[in-house]
């Protein structure tokens, strides 16, 4: 077997036959394979420029922050446990609020939140249509769920009206999600969510909408893309993390029923093990909120806002179509590029995301750019130039050279089958 670091993904290594050790030594030598040629972002050295941050209003270190989350726990502390503390209902209220929503309940995290919500509103004979453009968290509750998962796919296939209908006439009595998110980090498309509700309605099914990657850091007074689009009043849940736009570990989910609220608040710990936030991230994640819906909060997003729309004027049309927001997305055709393309800008000193499979679609990965306050006008010029050039320089690479210091570490740890093929260049 010949590893070419420059093909497959790691989803390559799972139900490919084999005990699980040998799926994970396989999984291994391909690792270290991309390692070897500097394709394995973790074995790079520490970039002095990183757009991999998520703390995209730059609140995580403010000192109102820090100081309700040490007093939140230093009362937990005296107290003995974990009791239920005043910050928990607090940041309730204040989601509930920022969301013109009449209920929330706050969870230990973005997944707890979305495994619970859904696992407690649907289960076995119901539906989930979900978004094929959503990341793992979702993707994960709603396979949790029970529901039986409908994929739509943006641009094939049935759109969202064919796909509910059609559900609805094979159980005319079953309960209907639709789930979606607002700005996906691993997809270039957003949904009109007017669009979204108007198919649910006519066909009685619920739209519940991830607003992980936006909310707090976008919109009007931090609603969000669902602001932007004078959508808050439209899905009947609305959930995801605190830990983008509100510097805090922990997960929420607001609703337009307080029924269903008080339904999910009772079943998500028993169905789904969803906990309840610690308090000290509660604490946390209100002051943040406090903050983010204050004129301190407009300043940085319209800060962020400038940047964002800065870095896609760099870019040209390198970037995708998408908002002024903290995540800029860029198509890249093939894995080899894309990696090649890691490669270069590691060389520089420069950091991104690279999404693969099974984030993104097998054969069109993309390069992400998280934003923050914190980015200088002169790094963010910086980088989109380095960007462009390294696109170029990958594209137009046609071999790849395994650097000769890699060579014994190769030998060491590929079985002897992979050591003596020829690594020595792989031709894409």
């Amino acid at each position: 077997m010949v590893i070419d670091p420059l093909s497959g993904d790691a989803t390559s290594f799972l139900r490919r036959g084999g005990t699980i050790a040998e799926r994970g030594e396989r999984f291994l030598a391909w690792q270290r394979e991309r390692e070897s040629y500097g394709l394995w972002p973790e074995a790079a050295a520490a970039p002095c420029l990183a757009f991999t941050g998520r703390d995209a209003l730059a609140l995580a270190a403010e000192p109102v922050v820090v100081a309700k989350a040490l007093e939140a726990l230093e009362r937990c502390a005296h107290l003995g446990g974990v009791p239920k503390d005043r910050s928990v209902a607090a940041l309730e209220s204040a989601l509930a609020a920022l969301l013109d929503m009449p209920a929330a309940v706050a969870f230990a995290s973005g997944t707890a939140a979305l495994s619970g919500t859904m696992s407690a509103v649907v289960g076995q004979g119901d539906f989930i249509v979900l978004d094929d453009g959503v990341g793992p968290a979702l993707r994960h509750a709603a396979a949790a769920s029970g529901a039986r998962v409908l994929r739509l796919r943006a641009g094939a296939g049935p759109d969202l009206g064919e796909v509910l209908r059609a559900a609805r006439r094979h159980a005319p009595q079953s309960a209907i999600l639709v789930a979606t998110e607002t700005l996906s980090i691993t997809h270039a498309a957003q949904p009109d969510i007017a669009d979204w509700r108007a198919a649910c309605d006519a066909e009685a099914a619920a739209l519940l909408v991830d607003a992980t990657h936006d909310l707090g850091t976008a919109g009007p007074g931090g609603t969000g893309l669902l602001g932007m689009q004078g959508a808050l009043a439209l899905p009947d849940i609305v959930a995801g993390s605190l830990g983008r736009g509100f510097a805090a570990s922990g997960g929420f989910a607001c609703f337009a029923s307080p029924a269903v609220a008080a339904l999910v608040r009772s079943v998500a710990p028993v169905r789904a093990a969803a906990g309840p936030i610690l308090p000290w991230c509660a604490a946390a994640a209100l002051a943040a909120l406090e903050l983010v819906v204050c004129d301190e909060g407009a300043a940085r997003r319209a800060s962020l806002a400038q940047r964002s729309r800065h870095l896609r004027a760099r870019l040209g049309g390198l970037a995708a179509p998408g908002p002024d927001a903290a995540v800029v997305l860029l198509p890249v055709t093939g894995a080899a590029v894309a990696r090649r393309t890691m490669r270069r800008l590691h060389r520089e000193g420069i950091a991104l995301d690279l999404v693969e499979p099974p984030l993104a679609p097998r054969g069109r990965p993309l390069l992400r750019m998280r934003l923050s306050v914190r980015h200088a006008m002169a790094d963010i010029d910086r980088a989109a130039a380095s960007v462009r050039m390294a696109l170029a320089g990958a594209r137009d690479e046609r071999g790849l050279y395994l650097p000769p210091q890699a060579v014994p570490r190769v030998a060491a740890h590929v079985a002897p089958a992979v050591a003596c093929a020829p690594l020595l260049r792989v031709v894409t």
